[in-house]
């Protein structure tokens, strides 16, 4: 074995009162989601090394950026799962740790086994004190986000916290989105309408559009999965045409009983995700869309049709994770049509 010292940006999260959670099958369906978040942090160009223990994840990356994109995703992802509809008696929360440190990357041949120093340590003792949903992050960690172009994190004082296990007192910082960063009040979970300045830019619209369309993704493959599992007859097909397109099928007994493509439109005319009832290419014939609408300083995604599928209840969509609701529903009620 080898090793050698490098900076590495760090992540340890835990999941909140995981010991009351003792049902086998709410055990396994925890663990499954725990390997799918560790498959989702390999697939950054710069992760170095990634672990889990159960309830806990710990994941090394070389770019501070590409790691505080992975634990706001991460956090999201606890956010936007239907725990309730799995069967656990409560959400699952999780506190997410974030330090930037010098440490050892130890390799056995061309494979990363461990990345360890005394900066993991101080990592892991940020976590155990983060507010439940919420990502701390250390003044390393912050010093370089707040100076890096590519990121999408915000990033705000909480004080001088004292750490875990009397590993002493740190400055930290919370992470947020851009687009949360100016909600009202502190509570990022309460999904709250955001506020944004008179004028959104571009990328603000940009941003926007491509969040929702990762929730939008996020739970149509976690739909697909659980009716899948929950029904031998039921198989699926779900095809990432590219980072802003995809399709699914939904089959009983072989035959299709549900279909959808799902894309990012992006012409001069508006940026908006794209909605159809059936399996088309991009830039095909769609049957809803969703767009950003500012209305005075709040902005709210807007429904090509503002009526919830033929009823007289208006939509209201504040915030990414409720366009991947809207969309979902669509694909569900198309399901239940065909059943």
């Amino acid at each position: 074995m080898k090793s050698r010292t490098k900076t590495i940006a760090v992540l340890f999260s835990d999941i909140v009162k995981s010991a009351e959670i003792t049902e086998d099958h709410l055990v396994d369906i925890l663990g499954s989601f725990q390997m799918e978040r560790i498959a989702d942090a390999r697939h950054y160009q710069s992760h170095v090394y990634s672990k889990s223990w159960g309830d806990g994840l710990y994941v090394c990356m070389e770019d501070a950026s590409e790691l505080c994109d992975y634990a706001l995703r991460l956090k999201d992802s606890h956010r936007s799962t239907n725990w309730i509809k799995l069967g656990f008696k409560r959400d699952v929360q999780v506190r997410i740790g974030l330090h930037l440190t010098r440490a050892q990357v130890v390799q056995d041949s061309s494979e990363v086994v461990d990345v360890r120093g005394s900066g993991i340590s101080a990592a892991a003792r940020v976590e155990p004190i983060v507010e439940p949903n919420m990502i701390y992050s250390t003044e390393q960690m912050q010093s370089i986000l707040s100076t890096d172009p590519h990121t999408k994190a915000m990033l705000k004082s909480v004080g001088v916290k004292e750490l875990a296990k009397g590993f002493g007192k740190k400055q930290l910082f919370e992470v947020i989105w851009e687009y949360e960063a100016n909600q009202s009040g502190s509570d990022i979970n309460s999904q709250e309408i955001f506020s944004f300045p008179k004028v959104l830019t571009e990328k603000d619209i940009d941003d926007l559009i491509s969040s929702a369309y990762d929730e939008t993704l996020k739970h149509i493959r976690k739909q697909l999965e659980a009716l899948t599992n929950s029904d031998k007859r039921i198989t699926s097909t779900l095809k990432e045409i590219t980072s802003e397109s995809m399709w699914c099928k939904i089959y009983l007994d072989g035959s299709v009983k549900a279909e959808c493509s799902i894309w990012i439109n992006r012409d001069h005319m508006s940026h908006s995700i794209h909605y159809s009832n059936s399996i088309t290419t991009t830039g095909g014939s769609w049957n809803d869309s969703i767009s950003v609408d500012l209305q005075g300083d709040q902005v709210r995604f807007k429904p090509m049709s503002l009526s919830n599928f033929g009823s007289d209840t208006e939509v209201d969509i504040r915030t990414p994770t409720d366009v991947g609701e809207y969309f979902l529903n669509r694909l569900t009620n198309q399901l239940n049509r065909g059943f």
